[in-house]
C-alpha cells in the first residue's frame, strides 16, 4: 500500500509530460516553413534579411551568405509576412531603402529573380502577374493610378495577390484608409476572409497610425515660405526667392527613400503637363551627394534639383519630418499646402490653381 502514492505520482508526471509534449507539437506544427531562394547579381557576398510577421507583429533579422549570386533562406511563419532584403552598404542610406521587398506565406516556397519575376506556388505566380501589371503601360500611362488598381482588382477578385497590390499602392502613395478599404471590399469573400486578412489588417493599422499622426503634425500653411540658397546639380546657386511670381512645388526626397522614388513617375507626368506654368524644386535630404547625382540622372528628373548638406536647416524650416514631403508655395511666397504622399489630390489642387479655378479645399 505504501507504494501506491509513488506510482500515482509517477503516472501523473508522465501524463503531464505527455500533455505538454502534445501541446508543444501542436504549436510547432502551426508554424510552417517558407523557403525563399533568389538569384541576385551584384549584391555582394552578404545580405541582411528582415521579416515582419503580420499576424503577430513578430520581427526577425538574419544574415545570409550569397554563393554564385544565389541565396536560400528558411523562416517559420504562422501568417503572411513582409520580407525585406538589403545589402549592408545600403544601411548607409539611413535604413530606409530596401534592395527588395515582398510578401511571403507560411508553407510556400518562392524563387525570386526580380521585381516581377517570381516562381513557386499559385500565389506567387499571381503575385508576379500583379507586379507586371504595375510595370505595364495600362498602369503607368493611366492618369488615375488608383482607378487602374480598382479595375485590376475587379477583374481578378479571386486572386489573393490582389491584397499585396492594394496594400502596396495605398501605403506607398496615398495612405488613405477609405481607399484601402474600398479596394479590399472588391475582393471575393473567400479572399477577404482568408489567409491574407492579417496582411490587410496590418497595413490598415499602419495607415490609421500614419493618418492620426498627420492630423497632429504642425504645418506652416498660410505663413511666408522661408528663403533658402542651395547648390543645384550643375553647381549653380539656386535661391527660392528668385522664383517669386510663380507657383513653386518643393519636393523633399532622398535617393534612399523607396516611396520617394516610386512617386517620381507621378510627379514627372504632372510636371510635363504643366511645364512652363510652375516651378518644381527637388531637395535631396539626408543623402550622399554621389548617390543623389546618380538618382537624378538615372530617373531623368527634368526640374531643378538641389542638394541639402548635413548642416542645412531647410527641413527644420519647413517642419519636414517624413519623406517624401511636398510643399506648395504661392506666387506671393506663402505656403499653400503640404502633402506627405505624392498622391493625385495635391496635383488636382495645383491644377485647379493653374487653370484659374478655385480649389475645393485649401487646407492640408
Amino acid at each position: 500500500m505504501c507504494h501506491i502514492p509513488t506510482l500515482m505520482i509517477t503516472a501523473m508526471k508522465r501524463l503531464f509530460a505527455f500533455i505538454f509534449l502534445v501541446l508543444f507539437l501542436q504549436s510547432v506544427s502551426a508554424q510552417s516553413v517558407c523557403r525563399v531562394t533568389a538569384e541576385c547579381r551584384n549584391w555582394g557576398d552578404t545580405l541582411l534579411v528582415f521579416v515582419t510577421e503580420c499576424g503577430s507583429g513578430r520581427e526577425m533579422a538574419d544574415t545570409v551568405l550569397m554563393k554564385h549570386d544565389r541565396f536560400s533562406y528558411d523562416v517559420k511563419l504562422n501568417s503572411p509576412a513582409i520580407m525585406n532584403v538589403t545589402t549592408p552598404v545600403s544601411l548607409e542610406r539611413r535604413g530606409e531603402y530596401w534592395a527588395e521587398r515582398f510578401v511571403i506565406l507560411p508553407g510556400e516556397s518562392l524563387h525570386f529573380k526580380s521585381y516581377s519575376e517570381m516562381e513557386g506556388t499559385r500565389f506567387f505566380r499571381q503575385y508576379a502577374q500583379a507586379r507586371r501589371f504595375v510595370r505595364s503601360s495600362a498602369y503607368r500611362d493611366s492618369e488615375d493610378k488608383y482607378a487602374a488598381i480598382l479595375d485590376y482588382v475587379k477583374q481578378n477578385r479571386d486572386d489573393e495577390a490582389c491584397v499585396t497590390l492594394i496594400t502596396d499602392y495605398v501605403t506607398s502613395f496615398v495612405m488613405d484608409e477609405r481607399k484601402l478599404q474600398e479596394a479590399f471590399d472588391l475582393l471575393s469573400p473567400e479572399v477577404r476572409n482568408g489567409r491574407m486578412r492579417p496582411l490587410f489588417d496590418w497595413m490598415l493599422h499602419a495607415v490609421q497610425t500614419k493618418q492620426s499622426r498627420g492630423k497632429s503634425q504642425p504645418t506652416l500653411v498660410g505663413q511666408p515660405a522661408k528663403d533658402f540658397k542651395l547648390t543645384d546639380i550643375h553647381g549653380a546657386e539656386l535661391q527660392l526667392s528668385s522664383f517669386r511670381g510663380s507657383y513653386v512645388l518643393l519636393d523633399f526626397w532622398g535617393s534612399w527613400c523607396m516611396p520617394c522614388l516610386k512617386g517620381l513617375s507621378g510627379l514627372k507626368e504632372f510636371y510635363e503637363r504643366n511645364k512652363g506654368r510652375m516651378v518644381v524644386i527637388g531637395i535631396s535630404c539626408h543623402d550622399h551627394e554621389e548617390r543623389w547625382r546618380k538618382a537624378v540622372q538615372e530617373n531623368h528628373l527634368p526640374w531643378h534639383n538641389v542638394f541639402a548638406p548635413k548642416n542645412c536647416k531647410v527641413t527644420e524650416d519647413y517642419l519636414v519630418n517624413a519623406f517624401p514631403t511636398l510643399v506648395l508655395i504661392s506666387p506671393d511666397g506663402r505656403i499653400l499646402r503640404y502633402a506627405n504622399t505624392p498622391d493625385s489630390d495635391i496635383y488636382a489642387f495645383i491644377q485647379h490653381l493653374l487653370d484659374g479655378n478655385r480649389p475645393k479645399e485649401s487646407t492640408p
